[in-house]
């Protein structure tokens, strides 16, 4: 064999050596990056977080709006608000309710049992609040607190306020007496939304809110004057 044939045949071994290498390495690429796929991120590729689930939304509670025990914390949240708003410093209502504790009596009613029934109103101050209570255990919201006054005197009222309104004598600011009930509007809803009773002495005694109970307020205070919606007589 001449050196010439020998050196091609090298160089035919070479190429198909070469070739071979290639064919192997060509068949095992794909393999590898199965095994490793998910392991590493391809180079310059954008990786992103997984979206979190999103979270489930509570169900939404149905409420009546003629049905003062199904309202929110709104009441609670306005009537708080509402004693930085009364349109008084506490010194002036303070003053207000020590004159109408002086002139209670016989002379500052219709009748000598109009006045049992204002000691007997004026005695639960203090009284907690709690919206939607319906008097037991002594806690009460702005109707049923009026509606168990009445129901002391023999006289039976519908449960909320705004029921109340439709019953009873209507009667004008001017011809309050102690005893008759006094309704307000857009407290908390339009509307009727709130009640209490007159006590004499341009003041009347209701459950006011959470934070404040039953209490007793000039019925001239800037907010309740300009809520004011009428009254009603029932005895």
């Amino acid at each position: 064999m001449t050196r010439f044939s020998t050196n091609r045949l090298q160089t035919q071994l070479t190429i198909a050596i070469s070739l071979i290498a290639l064919t192997t390495t060509s068949f095992a690429a794909p393999q590898n990056r199965t095994r490793f796929e998910g392991a590493l991120p391809p180079k310059g590729a954008v990786t992103s977080k997984p979206k979190a689930a999103p979270k489930p939304t509570p169900a939404a509670v149905p409420t009546d709006p003629e049905d003062e025990s199904t309202i929110n914390v709104t009441l609670e949240t306005g009537d708080e608000e509402l004693d930085h708003t009364l349109g008084a410093t506490e010194d002036t209502i303070g003053k207000s309710r020590a004159a109408l504790e002086g002139n209670l009596g016989p002379r500052n009613g219709r009748t000598r049992n109009s006045s049992k029934l204002i000691s007997r109103a004026l005695s639960y101050r203090g009284a907690r609040y709690r919206f939607g209570a319906s008097g037991t255990n002594g806690v009460f919201d702005c109707s049923s607190f009026v509606q168990h006054l009445m129901r002391g005197e023999g006289v039976s009222l519908p449960r909320t306020a705004r029921e109340q309104f439709g019953t009873g004598k209507k009667i004008s600011r001017s011809e309050l007496l102690p005893g008759d009930v006094v309704f307000f509007a857009g407290t908390y809803r339009s509307g009727i939304s709130h009640v209490g009773m007159y006590v004499g002495d341009g003041m009347f005694v209701h459950a006011a809110s959470t934070k404040r109970g039953v209490v007793m307020d000039p019925l001239d205070l800037p907010y309740y004057n300009s809520k004011f919606a009428g009254a009603r007589r029932f005895k």
